[in-house]
């Protein structure tokens, strides 16, 4: 790299995917077509495969739900969850995720109620966090798919299994004791049949999102739900190709992305001779191209768990029409145009933003420590699960600065917008202060996600310059005018005088978690595979 202003695209190409390091030969003659179709499309096979994968998770859930047994689902969702991680990742890669969990099943079979789960914690986290510095060793800044995607989707689910089986046996010791913390307590541990049907549960084991122990096995004996005959005995095939379709809807912009705007572009000298207002519009433009590759993995995923069952919501209260909405993990406009952070978080990769929020955050706000301090911790566990690359922490730590410059903003500039009970906007301004917020909620989230998109630190210190760092300039301003700030009188008096609803087509958890003080979680892009 050049760090006098421009970086030579000869020294240094930002990792796209068209490279794969997983060497498929022993797996089976079968792939020579993935292969070949690689050749002829410039598709890395690895990925054709993992798209394959998902595209067939809709109709394999049609035997799945055909089965009469638990029993015999969870067998199937073994077997199934297996020999996907085999054919899209290579042979034996699935001994990662049989070991870990094996693990953690002992960890709290055997270990005190306690010290089980952070135990349990400690350990995925760590597994996980060795997998990537191996991952980095082996194949630095690559972008071929391995094992240590499944091993992030597994990290939540054993965590959320440790916190859940803890809290079935020590709610009386908490002072206060949450509904999601009620709603998900176990009381025993599930069978071993049961537990590797979670841990290898295929419409997620690939991809995500993660799903709850009680979400799961209520899944397997059909109490989830709830009588609703309906949907417990039709198979919901347009609620799930409607989803499906609308995954295949973003293919375009995932090919536009490699294409038209490709997140390299950003270091080359003919970005850099761009007039400034044209270079801001391109971080935007580029960085939140690069997002629509995770919404397109997500939806299809989505499909398959509304295909199987496992994103039954109950019915809508106006229309009585059966929800499939549960496993939702993003709203793709509400990311790009957030009012606010904490929108743009709530709806992106809803599920992790959860495990975040109520076994990382409100678990550290619940012992005591303030809220600046929750923020950084969570956004720090955020970047482990994310893996090492400098480009995580550059995005983490400058994300919980500005989210904790968002709560100072709503709370001492927002209500100049109101009237004086408030509660109420005071129009034309309010408009003008939404649409505001919106613009430099969605630039700084880009702006700051293009260094998570780059992993390595060399490409953000030829960027950032280019841009004056006009982004850390501008949460910097931010801070000295909320210091300097009164606090103004007209706040709600009371603690939720003006409650902020779930969004209507929210998950369960995001709902859930909105009961309480908003908690940071992923912002941008995860490299959540």
């Amino acid at each position: 790299p050049n760090f006098t202003g421009v970086m030579d695209p000869n020294q240094y190409v930002v990792p796209d995917a068209s490279s794969t390091g997983i060497d498929n030969g022993a797996v089976g003659p079968v792939l020579g077509i993935f292969d070949s179709l690689s050749a002829q499309t410039g598709f890395p096979a690895d990925q054709l495969r993992y798209l394959v994968c998902l595209i067939a998770l809709v109709p394999l859930s049609l035997p799945f739900r055909a089965l009469p047994s638990p029993a015999l689902k969870h067998a199937f969702s073994i077997v199934l969850g297996i020999l996907m991680c085999h054919f899209t990742l290579g042979p034996y890669t699935w001994l990662h995720s049989l070991g870990t969990s094996t693990v953690c099943y002992a960890i709290l079979s055997f270990l005190p109620h306690g010290t089980a789960h952070p135990l349990v914690f400690a350990f995925m986290l760590g597994h996980l966090s060795f997998s990537h510095i191996y991952r980095m060793y082996t194949d630095w800044m690559g972008w071929s798919l391995d094992f240590t995607g499944p091993q992030m989707i597994l990290t939540i689910k054993m965590t959320m299994l440790a916190f859940n089986y803890y809290d079935g046996h020590n709610a009386h010791k908490q002072k206060e004791e949450r509904s999601y913390q009620k709603e998900h307590k176990i009381q025993k541990l599930p069978g071993l049949l049961e537990f590797y049907g979670y841990v290898y549960f295929f419409p997620s084991f690939l991809a995500g999102p993660a799903y709850e122990i009680k979400d799961y096995l209520a899944l397997m004996d059909g109490s989830i739900f709830k009588g609703d005959n309906e949907a417990k005995t039709n198979f919901p095939l347009w609620p799930a190709l409607r989803v499906q379709l609308q995954a295949l809807a973003m293919m375009p912009v995932v090919i536009l992305s490699s294409s038209v705007f490709p997140i390299s572009f950003l270091t080359t000298p003919a970005y850099a001779a761009l007039p400034f207002y044209e270079r801001l519009l391109r971080v935007w433009l580029h960085v939140a191209a690069a997002r629509w590759k995770y919404f397109l993995g997500w939806y299809l995923a989505e499909a398959g768990f509304v295909a199987c069952g496992a994103g039954y919501n109950g019915r809508d209260k106006k229309t009585n029409k059966i929800l499939w909405n549960r496993s939702t993990n993003s709203y793709p406009l509400s990311v790009e145009f957030p009012e606010n952070v904490r929108q743009a978080v709530e709806n992106w990769n809803i599920v992790t933003q959860g495990w975040l929020k109520n076994y990382v955050y409100l678990r550290l706000a619940a012992m005591g420590y303030k809220t600046f301090a929750c923020s950084i911790a969570t956004y720090t566990v955020s970047a482990f699960w994310h893996g090492f690359y400098p480009g995580y922490y550059m995005l983490f730590v400058f994300a919980g600065i500005f989210t904790e410059l968002a709560k100072s903003i709503r709370r001492k500039i927002r209500p100049r917008f109101m009237k004086a009970d408030g509660v109420t906007p005071a129009q034309p301004g309010k408009f003008v202060y939404d649409v505001m917020g919106t613009i430099a909620t969605a630039f700084i989230l880009n702006y700051a996600g293009a260094a998570f998109i780059f992993l390595a630190l060399e490409p953000s210190l030829v960027l950032y310059p280019q841009l004056y760092w006009i982004g850390h300039v501008l949460v910097a301003i931010g801070y000295v005018v909320v210091t300097v700030l009164p606090t103004p009188k007209n706040q709600p008096t009371q603690r939720g005088a003006a409650p902020r609803a779930a969004p209507a087509t929210s998950s369960p958890a995001t709902a859930k978690a909105n009961e309480a003080t908003a908690a940071p979680g992923d912002v941008i892009s995860p490299k959540n595979k």
